[in-house]
């Protein structure tokens, strides 16, 4: 117990390093925090590490003791009680599901005391299931909603300075190369896979073809780019750049 949560703590000091200083979050955890950061309207970045008045350096020292004395009190917590919180695990799910329900639901009603965000949680909650059953990873649908605003805003902003050229400029050409390698390989890895498994189960059903989590990702990202290239979604980026 002590060994996978130290690795599993440790972790989380090499995925800040990523968010406070690039605004890219490593994990899912520090996707919500920067999330928490966009609330509170500090921006990723440079800033971050910079003394004020013209940056946020307190915040980030702040979340460094933080994160150095949260892990002495946890080795300390799991040294004494190590045998109570394993027996944790142990509780049903049928006992933890509604109270863990309840927390969600006031959350999300208490961030604008709008009845609607119930719906949003419902809708979201029916997603993360789907995607549960077909076995797609859910992280990459949370980045995206962290991440969405953000890229969708400088996507419009290149757009507006520099048209399509700025699809040719050399760091746009290998951000395009590793997202497209990123599409194609797990494509590829699927068929010497499946030949395989259709070899030793030659005499079972054939499963059908499952997309796997990285190529939806991808062609998720390729459907929305091309979406984002219409008139009236050029037009709106432009008021939201210019409001920004």
């Amino acid at each position: 117990m002590l060994g996978p949560g130290a690795a599993n703590n440790s972790s989380l000091g090499g995925s800040l390093v990523t968010t406070v200083a690039f605004g890219v979050p490593a994990s899912v955890a520090t996707a919500i925090l920067m999330g928490a950061f966009f609330v509170q309207g500090l921006v990723p970045g440079p800033a971050m590490l910079t003394p004020a008045p013209k940056g946020h350096l307190a915040v980030t020292l702040a979340m460094v003791w933080t994160i150095v004395i949260s892990n002495i009190i946890t080795v300390a917590v799991c040294l004494l009680f190590m045998g109570p919180l394993a027996r944790i695990t142990q509780i049903r799910g049928t006992l933890l599901v509604p109270f863990i329900m309840i927390l969600v639901y006031v959350g999300a009603f208490a961030e604008k005391n709008v009845f609607e965000d119930l719906g949003v949680v419902l809708a979201f909650g029916a997603l993360g299931w789907v995607m549960s059953k077909l076995d797609w990873p859910r992280p990459p649908l949370l980045l995206g909603l962290v991440l969405g605003p953000l890229a969708e805003n400088r996507l419009f902003l290149s757009t507006d300075n520099y048209g399509a050229g700025w699809l040719l400029r050399p760091g746009v050409l290998i951000i395009s190369g590793v997202i497209a390698i990123g599409l194609v390989v797990p494509i590829v890895r699927q068929f010497p896979r499946r030949r395989a498994q259709h070899a030793a189960t030659a005499d079972a059903p054939a499963r059908g073809w499952r997309l796997d989590g990285a190529t939806a990702f991808s062609l998720c990202l390729v459907i929305l780019f091309a979406a984002s290239l219409s008139p009236s979604a050029r037009a709106r980026g432009r008021a939201a750049a210019r409001a920004a």
